[in-house]
């Protein structure tokens, strides 16, 4: 009784294709056809096999139900890898466009938690950089020099905004808009200010330009 329901159990889940349906229906079968040939057996009073075959069937089923466990717990386990490793580079990639800090400024804890239309407001400065002329002057090199030029320079100009407690909120060709809040965990000053902060920031970066720090093709 066990056995044919566990066949027509079987042979529904062959039909919807699921994962490793198929072993155990091969499985289901083999342990049938022994179980008949041990009832024949039986019928004949064979008892000199009836042991051994009874002993030799329900071995071999609760080892393919076995493996088949296994290996089930080791596909569900590398699946669950796979799964962790693609939010992961998600998470990651969703960081390269938007900064941690504005998520925090929303007082939101992940992007997850973020919805259409969420807004906070605060008290914040602006600055904005650019580079002169740089459509006239882009056009005179390589592109290849051009971005690496810009990789280069908008690395730099990023680093010494947060430096100064601010960050960048997007990029706008070689074009920098950077946010600096009233109040920032990473600085305990005293009169914290974020126009100084902002000017600061400003300062640092003519320094760095003037310094020959930068890769130079112009």
């Amino acid at each position: 009784m066990f056995f044919s329901l566990y066949f027509i159990f079987s042979i529904q889940t062959v039909r919807k294709k699921k994962q490793d349906a198929r072993k155990i229906l091969v499985g289901i079968c083999v342990c049938i056809v022994f179980s008949t040939w041990e009832l024949y057996g039986s019928v004949f009073e064979n008892a000199k096999y009836h042991s051994t075959f009874f002993k030799l069937v329900y071995l071999f089923f609760i080892i393919s139900i076995a493996s088949t466990l296994v290996l089930r717990y080791v596909q569900l386990y590398k699946d669950a890898q796979l799964l962790n490793k693609y939010l992961i580079d998600q998470k990651e990639a969703f960081y390269r466009f938007v900064p941690v800090d504005f998520i925090r400024i929303i007082d939101r804890e992940s992007p997850i938690s973020i919805s259409v239309g969420d807004s906070k407001e605060k008290s914040m400065t602006v600055l904005t950089s650019c580079i002169r002329n740089f459509a006239s002057l882009s056009k005179t090199v390589p592109l290849n020099q051009t971005i690496t030029f810009l990789n280069s320079y908008l690395s730099e100009m990023e680093e010494l905004v947060y430096k100064t407690t601010g960050f960048v909120d997007k990029y706008i060709g070689n074009e920098i808009l950077a946010l600096f809040g009233d109040y920032d965990e990473r600085a305990a000053k005293e009169n914290f200010n974020s126009a100084d902060n902002a000017v600061e920031s400003a300062i640092k970066m003519v320094n760095a330009i003037r310094s020959g720090k930068l890769v130079k093709i112009f």
